[in-house]
């Protein structure tokens, strides 16, 4: 192997074992497996065109991400997504950005507040061309702004996580129209209590679109034993 071929071989392997983990993770939240199925790593490498080592490191990672449990029987196996495993998701997510508002106060510049407008007002564009894939992009983008201004790298990782679950969920579950045009008029309400430093106004908002979201995304969850 050259030097070359031995750079890119670990960064092939890296994308592969994103790739299947991207792919697997969907399958899951959209129902083709159901809870408790086994996951047979014979039939995921038909499925997916991959190969074993990145499926395994897959099953791995989603194991952390609470969507797979190994039995020492079964060995892989899908777990429930409930609604307490949602809510729990949608409540750090939350708090995660309530906790940087307090870095956020002594901090917040005029071109923060820019940013997070540019967002605001390119998910609004993008909610009313019904672009759901922009709008999904923006909202991540303005929220994740939120915990990166307030400056805890720890968080952002942990949300940055988080929100690839909840970015599952709603490509595969979708959003009430309602929602949509709810999420950004509190995106900008958001915008104008940080103009006024009103940081109640905004842990208030925050607390009130976690309500809504979750309320939204419980009537798209298969029902429980479905």
């Amino acid at each position: 192997m050259t030097d070359l071929e031995a750079q890119i071989e670990p960064a092939r392997q890296e994308n592969a074992v994103e790739t299947a983990s991207h792919n697997l993770r969907n399958a899951i939240l959209s129902g083709k497996f159901r809870p408790g199925e086994r996951l047979k790593l014979a039939a995921l490498t038909k499925m997916f065109d991959c190969s074993v080592m990145p499926l395994r490191e897959a099953l791995r990672l989603l194991e952390g991400q609470g969507l797979i449990e190994f039995s020492p029987n079964k060995g892989a196996v899908v777990r429930r997504i409930d609604h307490k495993y949602v809510s729990d998701l949608y409540d750090l997510n939350t708090e995660l950005r309530i906790m940087a508002l307090r870095g956020l106060r002594d901090c917040l510049t005029l071109d923060k507040i820019a940013q997070l407008e540019a967002h605001q007002r390119a998910y609004q564009q993008a909610v009313d061309q019904g672009d759901d894939e922009a709008a999904l992009r923006h909202n991540r983008g303005f929220n994740a702004l939120i915990v990166q201004f307030g400056g805890n790298d720890e968080a952002l990782r942990i949300f940055s996580h988080g929100w690839e679950m909840i970015y599952a969920f709603r490509h595969s579950f979708g959003y009430g129209s309602a929602r949509r045009q709810g999420l950004a008029l509190e995106m900008a309400l958001i915008v104008e209590a940080l103009k006024r430093h009103d940081f109640k106004q905004v842990e208030a908002l925050l607390r009130m679109q976690n309500a809504a979201v979750r309320e939204d995304l419980f009537e798209r969850l298969p029902p429980a034993g479905a």
